[in-house]
């Protein structure tokens, strides 16, 4: 059995239970802070790193074009990740190669993206978002100077390439120095860039694309790889006195008992969920929901950015692992590769840190991967009375809320022609002093006494 605690509020007002509804959370409402972490790494072939800057640089000549448009700031802020090149005309194609040729020509650009291609060096996202931020302004510097046909020899340099290896090799070779990378970091960004200083500027979407678009930037790409997820949380004990605090309104509310089935190792329930479209409408059916037994380990597999493009289709993931009629090691998105990649994703979603395994949870997943689940209601689906066992009182539930909860099942086994349904009530354990159940002798008389009345 699975066991889902519920508050009054949620049981009642909300109609929970009356309409057989589970909600998925986003996990920004979820207690722990590490829900939706995702430990990213970098690593990859050449073809791989250029298509890092191919697609910050267009992302980043499409967020200009928006100000020069004269767009809102939240428009501006709008970074678009998802982009490919279909949509545009050729003339911008054209201007879009001749500003990357120009970048991938720089000295210091080429020692890089070897550096980096094939010594297959593994970065963080903190390292990632500092090397964008050391070519930041230069490609803004070809930006303009391409959309604005002016000489490159008058407004681009590169940085000393003699000085940049230098600090590239003692940065990769250095194990101290890389252990406390982002003080490191941090300190020659400023003094190399001086970008606060030299960039002050009080128009708040100039300032933006200055000297937020990165970190922005950054924080966007992990949307690029595994679907958004939402979860709905269960737990495989009943008697667990923290649980019944935490999640039932100290004992006021209930517990759900849900049954489910089994194939092989894993545990399913159906819930009533949008599966696709049909003549042009949302099709709605039933399809079968795996309960994920969570992890507490608190150890979030690494996770490959080049190796999980899996939100992306194929004119996306060309400007990333496409070039020039070469073909990066990791396009190969077949079906070994779906299996790892839904792998990695199951393990994403069911890891949790070590303090919450007091909780001893399963949970649901719904995601975003083929549909929106942006709107509440789409994240609230409908389960099977069937799948429904019984319901366990808790401690200070009031004989009113029990009354009123009897009268709801009560009514939905009347329609469904069913004689029989359990309620049980928790108590403390006189030997053990301990939480344990017991059948609730006057739930079931009313529910009897509303079953036999024809009225």
């Amino acid at each position: 059995m699975m066991y889902r605690y519920r508050s009054i509020d949620k049981v009642l007002e909300f109609k929970e239970l009356e309409k057989q509804e589970f909600y998925f959370s986003k996990l920004d409402d979820l207690n722990d802070y590490a829900e939706g972490f995702i430990n990213l790494k970098w690593f990859g072939d050449e073809i791989c790193w250029k298509g890092l800057f191919k697609h910050y640089i267009y992302c980043l000549d499409l967020t200009l074009l928006k100000l020069s448009l004269k767009a809102e700031i939240d428009d501006i802020k709008e970074i678009p990740i998802y982009l490919d090149l279909t949509g545009i005309t050729d003339k911008h194609k054209e201007i879009l190669s001749k500003i990357t040729d120009i970048f991938f020509n720089l000295e210091s650009v080429k020692f890089l993206l070897k550096k980096l291609g094939n010594d297959k060096i593994k970065l963080s996202s903190y390292e990632i978002e500092f090397f964008l931020k050391f070519y930041h302004t230069i490609i803004i510097d070809i930006l303009i100077c391409v959309n604005n046909n002016m000489p490159k020899e008058k407004i681009i340099k590169d940085l000393e390439v003699d000085s940049f290896v230098v600090f590239l090799d003692e940065y990769f070779k250095n194990e101290t120095f890389k252990n406390e990378k982002e003080t490191h970091l941090s300190i020659i960004l400023n003094s190399l860039l001086k970008i606060e200083e030299k960039n002050n500027f009080k128009d708040e979407k100039t300032g933006f694309i200055y000297k937020i678009f990165t970190s922005e930037y950054i924080s966007k790409l992990k949307y690029l790889t595994y679907p958004e997820w939402y979860i709905s949380c269960f737990s495989e004990s009943f008697d667990n006195p923290v649980m019944w605090g935490n999640y039932a309104d100290c004992n006021t509310g209930i517990c759900l008992v849900f049954k489910y089935e089994t194939i092989g190792e894993n545990k399913f329930i159906e819930l009533y969920d949008k599966i696709g479209i049909r003549n042009g409408e949302d099709y709605y059916d039933y399809s079968k929901f795996r309960f994920e037994k969570v992890n507490y380990s608190g150890n979030f597999k690494e996770i490959n950015f080049f190796d999980s493009l899996g939100r992306l289709n194929r004119n996306q993931l060309d400007i990333w692992l496409y070039d020039k009629g070469q073909i990066s090691e990791y396009y190969i998105h077949d079906d070994k590769w779906r299996d790892k990649y839904w792998k990695n994703f199951n393990d994403l979603v069911s890891t949790k840190t070590p303090q919450w395994d007091y909780e001893n949870e399963y949970r649901l997943i719904s995601d975003n991967m083929f549909f929106s689940k942006d709107c509440p209601k789409d994240r609230v689906l409908k389960y099977k009375f069937d799948s429904l066992d019984s319901v366990i009182f808790g401690l200070g539930t009031s004989e009113e809320n029990k009354s009123v909860i009897v009268e709801i099942i009560a009514k939905k086994c009347k329609e469904r022609n069913i004689h029989k349904f359990n309620f049980y009530k928790m108590k403390i354990s006189i030997d053990t002093g301990k939480m344990k159940k017991e059948i609730c002798t006057s739930s079931i008389e009313r529910f009897n006494f509303i079953l036999n009345n024809k009225t």
